[in-house]
């Protein structure tokens, strides 16, 4: 059960780091490369940080 529920958070993140990502190329493509990068960090962001708690916690 608690395997599924790992996996979830797993695709869930990195849909979500995805999603940011391809935002971040729409902003570089119409101009706004400031926008474009703030969105990169953020897609890189909120991928490693949930993996390194996931991987890193001390109990679980």
């Amino acid at each position: 059960m608690f395997f599924l529920v790992d996996i979830g958070v797993v695709v869930i993140t990195v849909w979500t780091a995805l999603y940011t990502f391809n935002f971040g190329r729409i902003a570089a493509r119409d101009g706004n490369r400031r926008g474009a990068y703030g969105l990169y960090v953020l897609a890189l962001i909120t991928l490693l940080f949930p993996l390194w708690l996931y991987f890193f916690r001390p109990v679980r």
